[in-house]
């Protein structure tokens, strides 16, 4: 009698939903609580930031000038928080012809460069997490589905003074 139980589990799964991108960002972890729950920097140090903070500057960019964290460290927890791939795409699968899917000026504007089209889904790599303003731009210049790739900033320079010319 094995299939009412595959037909049980079926139902099971069939009526799970995943949750959508906006309900994950709701819940998202302050990266502050990425950073000190991982070791990255103490309690203290993310409070004695927090308080030095200039407004408009986000807290990744001026732990990273205070000299409190790294910039791969950064980097590494933005990827955790944002639930996005990180490391600078290797030569091997960067398509010259696919670099150029977006206007230059597009590409430096939003710090992204395309690298890749697989599957009905174009790669871009990206120094900043993908906001709707930049989602929104970049896809009147494609119809595939976008997906970001983080990369630090220091990796977006090189990829974009070798590709981006």
């Amino acid at each position: 009698m094995l299939i009412p139980i595959l037909q049980s589990a079926t139902n099971r799964f069939a009526a799970f939903s995943y949750p959508n991108r906006a309900a994950l960002m709701s819940e998202r972890i302050r990266l502050g609580e990425i950073l000190t729950g991982s070791g990255w920097i103490t309690a203290d140090e993310l409070k004695g930031a927090l308080a030095t903070k200039p407004e408009g500057r986000r807290l990744g960019e001026h732990l990273l000038r205070l000299g409190l964290l790294g910039e791969d460290d950064l980097y590494a927890a933005l990827s955790l928080q944002s639930g996005l791939p990180r490391g600078k795409p290797d030569p091997a699968v960067v398509s010259l012809p696919v670099t150029r899917a977006l206007p230059v000026a597009v590409a430096r504007k939003w710090r992204v460069l395309p690298f890749r089209i697989a599957a009905g889904e174009l790669y871009l790599a990206g120094s900043d997490l993908p906001g709707e303003a930049m989602q929104k731009e970049v896809g009147r210049f494609s119809s595939l589905e976008i997906r970001f790739h983080l990369v630090t900033a220091t990796e977006f320079d090189e990829l974009a003074a070798e590709y981006l010319i």
